[in-house]
This record gives structure tokens, sequence and C-alpha cells, in this order.
């Protein structure tokens, strides 16, 4: 480390020499507002260090993917760990936590085609395996679709009147039971995964605005990505997850430069989906070979 100079030992000193009296909080009023506050946004455990006698196979398969196996150990047991408190798993009579495959499988891989920015995949794939991991809805299905898409596709339900669009977000108005499928023509859809659920009904732009979300896909986080991302180099995301008996209809616009980056949102915050996309790079780096 280097040496702090004699000018910067006396500043220091200065300030340490002042009370709290002295110091002017003018240009940092005092918060009285806590409402939107989070708790644990930029929680992060210690590590302790720990004698562990493992099977000498079970090393060997930590070992078998690079550098670091004991932080995949530390990832493997942190998810064994969640899944037991969100599903209130008990041990079974060895000791191993029922389900640790199950969260394990929580990573989604998405194969990028020769369309896709491989880069732009990545940041797909950690989010939606965030959203697996954060709220284990019973299903998913995964769409790609074409092209880019704009925001304006986010609880679109179609044009009952020629030149009259209609949307159907969940507010106090328009509950849950009346968010629609978006009408993407069938043309657009590129490919469709279901996860845990048989084959993902196709929708057509025809009657898609009569088809509600909580009918056709009950329990069911559906994710729509854009396809075409290597050539324009802007991606989009369209979530519709269930939680606490609704919908939350949520978009985000990434673009490419040195790196991927989320440049618009609507219904998440940017910082809450990049602290997701975060939580979430740790773990896939571990486990995305699994």
């Amino acid at each position: 480390m280097k040496k702090l100079a004699a000018a910067q030992k006396r500043e220091i000193a200065t300030l340490a020499a002042k009370t709290d009296a002295t110091i002017d909080f003018s240009e940092m009023p005092e918060v009285t507002d806590w409402s939107d506050a989070e708790v644990g946004l930029f929680y992060r455990p210690t590590k302790r260090p720990v004698t562990m006698r493992l099977d000498e196979d079970v090393i060997d398969w930590l070992k078998s993917f690079g550098r670091g196996y004991q932080t995949k150990a530390n990832h493997l047991l942190r998810h064994a760990m969640e899944a037991s408190r969100d599903r209130h798993l008990k041990p079974d009579p060895q000791g191993a936590f029922v389900g640790i495959q199950g969260a394990i499988s929580r990573q989604i891989e998405i194969v990028p085609q020769f369309d896709d920015d491989s880069d732009f995949i990545a940041q797909v794939e950690k989010i939606v395996s965030e959203i697996l991991r954060r709220y284990n809805p019973a299903k998913l299905a995964l769409i790609k679709i074409d092209n880019w898409f704009d925001w304006k596709w986010l609880g679109f339900s179609g044009k009952p009147i020629p030149y009259v669009a209609q949307w159907n977000l969940p507010s106090d108005r328009h509950p849950k039971a009346q968010l629609r499928i978006p009408p993407f023509v069938p043309a657009r859809i590129v490919s469709q995964r279901r996860f845990c659920a048989p084959d993902y009904r196709q929708i057509s732009s025809h009657d898609a605005r009569f088809r509600i979300v909580s009918e056709q896909e009950p329990n069911t986080a559906l994710a729509w990505y854009s396809g075409n991302s290597r050539g324009n180099g802007r991606g989009a995301l369209m979530v519709y997850l269930p939680t606490n008996g609704s919908y939350w209809p949520w978009y985000a616009e990434l673009e490419r430069g040195e790196t991927w980056r989320i440049c618009k949102t609507e219904g998440i915050s940017t910082v809450e989906l990049a602290h997701w996309m975060e939580e979430s790079s740790d773990t896939l780096a571990g486990l995305q070979t699994l």
C-alpha cells in the first residue's frame, strides 16, 4: 500500500478531530421517508474458513469444471439452503437437502442461433435464471421473437377497432384477470420453449386479445426475448411474472457497447434489474455447464 504524504496525514487528523456539531450537513439532509428503501440490496455474506471431508469423486467432479471449485461448492450449498427455506424442505436421513437438483436446474441455457449475439443471450439467461431462483414459478414459457420489439408491447392486447390500440396492464381497474397474452403474429415467433409443462400453445394475432394469461397460462412466467441482436446491436426482454396473486409485467431494452448494458426499462427499475444480473453472474459461472 502506498504511504500517505505528510499533508494527507494532517488532513485526516483534522477531519478526525471534528465533532458532529461542527460538520455541515446542509448538502445531505436527513432522510425521513424510507418507504422505498430496499433491505439487503447490497448485502454480501462474509466468508468463514472451515475444514470439510468430502468424497474423492465429489472433489474430482467439482474440479472438472476448472478453477474455483470451492466457490462452486459454495454456490451449490447456497442453492440448497435457499431451496430449503423457500420450500420449507428438511434434510433427508443422509443429511442431503431434498430438492437440491431442482435448485441447480433453475439455471436456464439458451443456445444462440445465427442471428443472436451470444453476449446478449447470456444476459437473458442471467435474468431468466434469477427469476426462477427468486420467484419459483410453477412453469416458464420462453419465447423468441424474430426481431427487436419496443416497450409498447407491454400489456398490449390488440386493436379491437382499426387504428385504436388497447392495453390491459394489471391495476385497480384492470386486475390480473384482464392481462392478455400479447398478439405477436405466428410468423414472428421463432421458437417457444416450455419448462415443467407441455408445449407452449401458439397464439395468433387474430384472437390473442381474447386470451387471458391467468386462464391460458396459470402460474406461468412468460418471457419474450428478441432475435437479430447480432445484426442490430440491441435486444429486448419482456416478462409477465406471476407474483403475490397477480402479475408483474415489465420490459427491458439492452444495447451493445463494450459490453451489453440496460438502456431502458418499464415496470422495473434499471437498478433492480442490474442487481438481479449481478446476483446471477456468479451462479451461472459455476453451474452453466452442469
